[in-house]
């Protein structure tokens, strides 16, 4: 909005969200895996993408969402891959 303000010359308060708002929206599916939505995300340069299941609007997905996801992932695989490392060692 501030963007929006700034180009038109106009006052923050006299923008509307609808004047604001980006108009084609980037969208994925709720079943789209999170290297898919990564891919949206690079291709069209957004951070944010709107998640739907058919017609209905689920909510968005930010890029931050996806990177901590894998990063949670990658730390519970590397925790059960130490358990295991343990376990034959002592075995």
């Amino acid at each position: 909005m501030v963007r929006e303000a700034f180009l038109k010359s106009s006052h923050l308060y006299d923008i509307t969200v609808g004047q604001a708002m980006t108009a084609n929206v980037v969208m994925c599916d709720a079943s789209a895996d999170l290297a898919e939505a990564l891919t949206q995300m690079g291709k069209h340069r957004i951070r944010h993408l709107v998640v739907r299941d058919g017609d209905e609007i689920l909510g968005f997905v930010s890029i931050k969402d996806i990177l901590q996801k894998i990063h949670t992932d990658e730390q519970l695989e590397l925790s059960v891959l130490r358990d295991m490392a343990g376990v034959h060692a002592t075995a």
